[in-house]
């Protein structure tokens, strides 16, 4: 091809690449991807006009786009500013019709708690139960209708009901998987009560004092709950309405929709934690100062979520909601060498998850029949059966290390084991293509200390036993299994330690990490609401009919069904964690050395990776 006609095809191309340069604001994920471009007609140009302008155009112009990405690799923290500003408002706007429904749901389901009470007087106790009426018709005897919420702490009161808030919102969205119907019986079901609660106080003649009472959080925590329900009914549109893509592209576009959506009421809830912990108590203060918390409160629901998101759409949306690119299904290859986003992660990890289903399910089998095998040999079976209402419940107590000491022991092994085989299938399919891994004695000896470190540490915190272990699970989860990342990625450790490198890459990009951990952890909570169900311990009993056992045999198998079940449960969510961390520390890598682009740019000056041009 000749010089001016290589130009002539190219000449539009530099050109936008210039404006691009020359614009205030710049994409990292763009950028990569322009000099990538660049750099290839940069190399067909040092090998075809050696000595030529255009080579020197193309060199200068890839310096400027190096230097342009180096020099904003942080810019990537911009964008925790920018989803509260633009995207969340763009995202509230484009689901605005499931907005209403959630709203509309929300406001009709508590009309029928309502109606409901006032035609059925039983209906209060079987909606809020028998104990909680009569707590609360004794606090009213004792002139302190409200003395529900001076029990607790302040400090114990916020982390329970800040965590059962959010896990509330989380299965709330969750269940509109089953078609946007789930997300709307959940939202219901709460409105019924709400209604039933504040008719049962209309009735003893105290409406007008709980509601300055309660919706001083309700404002928030009653909002958070109607987000919810429109993010899992944005996500179960995206089964009901494909349009033009397959079901499951489309299911995973409205999925990411509506996860940002729940995200955004994580403040929300927390604030209203925060209230009802710390200022509901106070049932003494002014009703002017309670009027402006609830005011305030829907002023500002309305003003963010209502007001901003039309007044944006009436003026235009400064770009469009940005989506992660969908791939064809047949290109399953995990390139760890490029910056992705969130959503091109979470998606990776999925690829990753369904390509070595059978390795994590046979291992997880093997480990969860090993633990229960050792609970019976070394603890005494627990055969109260108050220890076995649910799952949820249950595992909780397999961490209880002051029921059983020993478990302290075994749960550092069980966790250990969990990451070793883990880690050996992720490794395993990161290296696609090179010399194959082999889980032998040496790679054993290799990283089953590693693996060991990281249970201690996750270990060390169950080992408090006290009110601040939720926040120091909250806080220090992600960290963890970010360092259970880096410790996979060999070939970059040299850039320094481990634990050093963990700090490193969690500070380059902070809220890309914290968001994909909790991103990612939703699935595990949605794995233990399904085995927290009545459904599990439903279909334990319906097995157990066909079976004549005594009431003690009966509890201790029915304690090996749970411990095995719920072991092999976190031995198939653990992976989906593991996997979007190590693919997460590769990224960051990237963001952070550019290991992978300085090797492109050493390649540019020997003409290698050029082609020629037809």
């Amino acid at each position: 091809m000749r010089e001016t006609d290589f130009i002539s095809q190219n000449k539009e191309k530099w050109d936008e690449f210039e404006k691009i340069l020359a614009s205030d604001k710049k994409d990292p994920d763009k950028l990569s991807n322009l000099f990538i471009q660049v750099s290839d007609d940069l190399s067909y140009s040092r090998t075809f006009y050696r000595n030529r302008s255009v080579r020197i155009y193309l060199n200068t112009l890839a310096q400027q786009i190096f230097s342009s990405l180096y020099k904003n690799k942080k810019t990537r923290s911009r964008r925790f500013g920018e989803f509260w500003k633009e995207e969340l408002p763009q995202l509230v706007w484009s689901s605005r019709r499931p907005f209403l429904v959630s709203f509309l749901v929300f406001v009709l389901s508590m009309l029928i708690g309502i109606l409901s009470c006032k035609q059925d007087p039983e209906f209060l106790r079987v909606i809020l139960g028998n104990d909680y009426v009569n707590m609360t018709i004794e606090n009213i005897k004792k002139h302190d209708p409200m003395a529900v919420y001076k029990k607790m702490h302040e400090v114990d009161m916020f982390f329970g009901i800040a965590v059962n808030n959010l896990i509330v919102s989380v299965m709330i969205f969750i269940l509109g998987i089953v078609f946007s119907i789930g997300s709307i019986g959940y939202v219901a079901y709460n409105g019924v009560m709400l209604g039933a609660f504040q008719y049962f106080f209309y009735q003893q003649g105290l409406f007008a004092e709980s509601a300055l009472t309660i919706w001083m959080h309700g404002t928030l925590e009653m909002s958070a709950m109607v987000i919810a329900g429109a993010a899992g009914i944005t996500m179960g549109n995206g089964l009901v309405f494909p349009r033009t893509f397959s079901r499951m592209q489309s299911f995973m576009i409205s999925a990411r929709r509506g996860l940002k959506i729940l995200m955004g009421i994580v403040p929300i809830v927390v604030f209203a934690a925060i209230i009802e912990s710390f200022v509901t108590r106070y049932t003494e203060l002014p009703n002017i100062f309670r009027i402006c918390v609830i005011g305030f409160s829907l002023f500002f629901i309305l003003g963010y979520f209502v007001w901003l998101p039309w007044r944006k759409a009436r003026r235009g949306f400064a770009k469009p909601i940005r989506e992660a690119q969908l791939r064809p299904n047949a290109d399953l290859k995990i390139d760890v060498t490029e910056i992705h986003s969130n959503g091109e992660i979470f998606k990776d990890v999925f690829t990753i998850y369904r390509k070595r289903f059978r390795f994590f399910f046979y291992s997880a089998m093997a480990i969860a029949a090993l633990y229960t095998l050792s609970l019976f040999i070394l603890c005494h079976p627990i055969t109260d059966s108050e220890h076995q209402s649910s799952g949820y419940f249950f595992i909780a107590q397999l961490f209880n290390y002051n029921l059983f000491p020993v478990l302290a022991v075994m749960n550092l092994i069980l966790l250990g084991l969990f990451f070793l085989f883990i880690n050996f299938a992720i490794s395993k399919e990161i290296r696609s293509g090179k010399e194959p891994l082999r889980f032998s004695f040496k790679y054993i000896l290799t990283n089953l200390w590693k693996c060991l470190v990281l249970s201690a540490l996750i270990n060390a915190i169950l080992l408090l036993q006290n009110g601040w272990i939720v926040f120091l699970f909250i806080i220090g989860l992600p960290f963890i299994f970010l360092l259970a990342g880096v410790m996979n990625d060999k070939p970059r450790n040299k850039e320094g330690n481990s634990l050093k490198r963990m700090i490193g890459l969690a500070g380059t990009d902070f809220w890309k990490f914290i968001g994909l951990f909790y991103l990612l952890s939703l699935i595990v909570v949605l794995f233990f609401v399904v085995i927290d169900s009545p459904f599990v311990v439903t279909y334990f009993e319906i097995v157990s009919w066909n079976f004549i056992m005594s009431s003690g045999t009966y509890h201790n198998v029915f304690l090996a069904f749970m411990t095995f079940v719920s072991i092999v449960g976190l031995g198939l969510v653990l992976p989906i964690i593991m996997s979007g961390m190590t693919l997460l520390s590769y990224s960051l890598s990237e963001i952070r050395f550019a290991t992978s682009l300085r090797s492109k740019i050493a390649l540019l000056g020997n003409g290698s990776g050029g082609r020629e041009r037809k």
